[in-house]
C-alpha cells in the first residue's frame, strides 16, 4: 500500500470517526510537536484522565491515545470472549511491545484506528477504520455469542467486528466475510514521565501483506 493511499485513508478515518469519541477527548492537552515530515510527533499526556481518549493531529496517519483505567486493564487480563490473535502474532506493531498490552507503558494505549481484513472467499485484502465504543450494559455479539461489553472499538464498515482496549480483535464469527487483524499500533516511547513520542513510519512502510489477518488461529 502506497504512502499516498494511506494518507487518503487518514482523511477517511478522521471523517468517519468524528463525533464517536468527542466527549472523551482530552481537550486540555496542548498541541503536539510534529516533525516537518509528518511521521513523528511528541505529545504531553499529563492532563489525560483515566478513561480519556485523545486524538493526535498533524501526522500522516490518524493516531489516538487512550489512558486506560484500572478497570480497562483488568478486563484485558480476562477478555469477555475468545480473541482471534491474543498474542499479537499477526499484528502491525513494534516487535518489542508486550503482546497482551501492546503498549510502551500499560496505562497508555497508542493506536492508529485502522485494521486489515482478508476476504475469506476472494482473498482480497482491505483496510477498515474503527470507532471507540465505551463499556455499556448492552450485550454484543462477539465470537458468535452475546457477551457483556467491557468497552473497546468497533469497525466502521458495519461488519460487527469488535476489539478490546489493547486493539485485539474478538474472534470474528463470520469466516466467509473475512479474517480481521488486530488494530495497528505505531512505534512510540516515553520521553520523560509525561511526554510521548509517536512515530508512524513503521505503518507507512509495511511490506505488502504484513499485518493482515490470516485464517486458522
Amino acid at each position: 500500500m502506497s504512502r499516498r493511499t494511506l494518507i487518503s485513508l487518514a482523511v477517511l478515518v478522521l471523517t468517519l470517526g468524528a463525533g464517536s469519541f468527542g466527549y472523551l477527548h482530552a481537550q486540555s492537552n496542548p498541541a503536539p510537536e510534529v516533525r516537518r515530515d509528518g511521521l513523528e510527533a511528541t505529545v504531553d499526556v499529563s492532563a489525560m484522565k483515566p478513561g480519556e481518549l485523545m486524538e493526535v493531529k498533524g501526522l500522516d496517519l490518524p493516531v489516538w491515545v487512550v489512558r486506560r483505567s484500572p478497570v480497562m486493564l483488568t478486563a484485558l487480563g480476562a477478555p469477555v470472549a475468545p480473541l482471534d490473535d491474543p498474542q499479537s502474532l499477526r499484528s502491525a506493531q513494534p516487535a518489542d511491545l508486550d503482546p497482551g498490552l501492546r503498549s510502551a507503558k500499560p496505562e497508555f494505549f497508542v493506536l492508529v484506528p485502522i485494521f486489515h481484513v482478508v476476504n475469506g472467499r476472494t482473498g482480497v485484502w482491505s483496510t477498515v477504520s474503527v470507532q471507540h465504543v465505551p463499556a455499556d450494559d448492552t450485550p454484543r455479539l462477539l465470537a458468535g455469542a452475546l457477551h457483556a461489553w467491557a468497552g473497546g472499538f468497533k469497525d466502521n464498515a458495519g461488519r460487527g467486528i469488535h476489539f478490546d482496549y489493547a486493539g485485539r480483535v474478538y474472534r470474528y464469527a463470520n469466516v466467509w466475510n473475512g479474517f480481521a487483524s488486530n488494530i495497528s499500533v505505531p512505534r512510540h516511547e516515553f520521553v520523560g514521565r509525561t511526554k510521548l513520542r509517536i512515530d508512524v513510519a513503521n505503518l507507512l512502510s509495511l511490506p505488502k501483506g504484513q499485518g493482515d489477518a490470516r485464517p486458522g488461529s
